[in-house]
């Protein structure tokens, strides 16, 4: 049974959380101090990850991620809000995770949410996909997505699901 954490008292940063959490299906979570990581922080061991969120929307946090990352042997996960998720800011994702070739970190990665359900993170370019999923993030070369279109329609319904978490 998965673990029921109760964004709506949060902050609108906290709340995007719930985007993620809701794909990744915990079943249990605790929340995460140190490292310089934002308050709030959840670690999640059944998904190798740990999950944070800021209001800040630069990429401020990239060097305790990685810190994180290192100590932990977890994939670390910060979502960039903004004050106005989506509205005035768009929401861009960060990943520090390790592959068996060695740490990577991933930057500017914007939620794309398929018609099938899945929750991805994708590139605003070219590059990785990472697939959200219970066991954690799965790195895939190839899109999810056939079309323009279909990725379109993809960030377009993230977006939405989006400004209602921050409402």
């Amino acid at each position: 049974m998965p673990a029921v954490i109760d964004f709506s008292d949060f902050d609108s940063s906290r709340r995007l959380m719930a985007l993620p959490v809701e794909a990744l299906k915990p079943p249990v979570s605790n929340e995460l101090r140190g490292f310089g990581l934002p308050a709030g922080s959840l670690d999640l061991p059944f998904s190798n990850l740990i999950l944070c969120s800021s209001p800040i929307a630069q990429s401020f946090f990239l060097p305790q991620m990685e810190r994180a990352r290192d100590h932990t042997q977890r994939d670390v996960m910060l979502v960039r809000a903004g004050l106005a998720p989506e509205i005035l800011n768009p929401v861009f994702v960060d990943v520090a995770m390790t592959l068996p070739s060695g740490p990577i970190t991933l930057t500017d990665l914007i939620f794309t949410r398929l018609r099938d359900g899945s929750l991805w993170l994708s590139p605003v370019g070219r590059g990785a996909h990472l697939e959200i999923r219970p066991d954690g993030l799965a790195l895939r070369t190839t899109p999810p997505f056939l079309t323009d279109f279909e990725r379109s329609d993809g960030v377009c319904r993230a977006a939405a699901e989006i400004v209602q978490l921050t409402r």
